[in-house]
């Protein structure tokens, strides 16, 4: 069986001191780095979409090394610092990058973001106990945002998966599902869909597996890009079930 967790969610669009200066000048000054930080923040963003992750890095950490009194800007950037970074390989670098968002007074979905992110980590880590709590932590930041909500329920549906729980697992991708159809990103829907998939085919419940897999296939026609670690598991999911049918017939 083949499950997929959600990947690290992309937020798209430290210390501060400052010096003794007038209001105005300061406002001035201010709006010049904010603008600089979004330019580099835009510029990362990009590099990412390219799969250019050296180079999103470098934006980002330059953005970082900006003064700013936007703590929300500020943390928009270490999350996606925080997303590279596990991309890399260099989880304990993304995981001070989150722990220093959730450290600031930053909006609830940002927090709620930091915190599913850095439960990945640790849910890839099979640390699956402490992912788990941080996910219920991440809920009741964002009790509002479809989006977010599906990816947790469906990083909660990954851990209770890999309990061999997979009635609660279900539940949770289910769940996930009904967030996601409320938004416009298909990735976490397929993601979904191939994790019920998986789950309906340990449970010999071929029929709804190749239902979800058939609900796949409509997305991928509507042009939907799916990373090829998410293809090679759905793939995977349909070869598995081609076998077991041929295996009762």
């Amino acid at each position: 069986m083949s499950f997929d967790p959600t990947s690290p969610t992309v937020f798209t669009q430290g210390s501060f001191t400052f010096t003794q200066v007038t209001h105005f000048e300061f406002s001035v000054e201010q709006q010049m780095t904010d603008r600089k930080i979004n330019e580099l923040l835009d510029e990362g963003l990009t590099w990412i979409c390219a799969n250019q992750l050296d180079a999103a890095m470098q934006a980002f950490q330059e953005a970082c090394r900006l003064e700013t009194r936007n703590i929300h800007l500020a943390g928009k950037v270490r999350a996606n610092l925080g997303v590279v970074l596990t991309k890399l390989g260099m989880t304990k670098e993304a995981e001070t990058c989150y722990l220093e968002i959730e450290r600031q007074e930053v909006s609830g979905d940002l927090k709620a973001l930091s915190l599913s992110n850095r439960a990945l980590i640790l849910l890839e880590e099979g640390k699956l106990r402490e992912a788990f709590l941080l996910l219920q932590e991440a809920l009741k930041c964002a009790p509002q945002n479809a989006a977010l909500l599906a990816r947790i329920a469906n990083n909660n549906g990954i851990i209770f998966q890999r309990q061999k729980n997979f009635a609660d697992a279900r539940r949770c991708f289910l769940n996930g599902l009904g967030y996601v159809k409320e938004t416009d990103d298909k990735r976490t829907m397929i993601r979904l869909l191939n994790n019920l998939a998986a789950i309906s085919i340990a449970l010999d419940d071929f029929d709804a597996a190749r239902g979800y897999l058939n609900d796949i296939a409509g997305c991928l026609k509507e042009g939907v890009d799916t990373p090829y670690q998410l293809a090679q598991l759905i793939a995977q999911n349909r070869l598995l079930l081609n076998h077991k049918l041929r295996s009762i017939t």
